[in-house]
């Protein structure tokens, strides 16, 4: 006799959240961060704009391509650390969320529920990497009952609805 597999018990204030609403808080979080990329690289453009107006005429090209590959080796380190660094320092505060999922209502806790350390949240997210690497596999495991995914799974953690206090 085969038995169906039930996730384990989970207190009313922990239900974990579904495909559907972890998506939702995602596009909100992408678009955040579009836009704060967005800024910084018009900042960054006009950074380079003043230093290049600057630069004494180089016939070679060797100084502008120093230039450019310098503000090309900036912004690779903030796309890459930007989105690194907000998730960590969004769920490691108070709320335990990102903005997108303080807008839908949900928490990032340990897997027995309580308020994840900084450890956990760092894992957690350097964690994402390995869930996206064969084409967003491991995202698609909250699908499955207990809904978390390979890097909740892999750190102890998942998302839950907020408490209703």
């Amino acid at each position: 006799m085969i038995s169906q597999y039930e996730p384990p018990h989970i207190a009313p204030s922990h239900r974990p959240a579904g495909c559907l609403v972890r998506t939702i808080a995602l596009i909100i979080d992408i678009t955040l961060l579009a836009v704060l990329l967005v800024i910084v690289k018009l900042i960054l453009g006009q950074i380079f704009e003043f230093e290049l107006q600057g630069m004494v005429l180089d016939p070679s090209g060797h100084a502008f391509d120093r230039l450019t590959n310098r503000y090309d080796l900036i912004w690779l380190v903030l796309v890459l650390l930007l989105p690194l660094i907000y998730a960590v320092t969004t769920e490691i505060g108070r709320k335990a969320a990102t903005f997108g999922k303080r807008l839908v209502g949900l928490n990032v806790v340990s897997a027995g529920g309580n308020r994840s350390g900084p450890f956990r949240v760092v894992a957690r997210n350097l964690a994402k990497v390995i869930s996206a690497a064969p084409c967003f596999l491991g995202f698609a495991l909250v699908i499955f009952p207990g809904k978390r995914a390979l890097h909740d799974l892999l750190t102890g953690s998942r998302v839950v609805h907020r408490s209703q206090k």
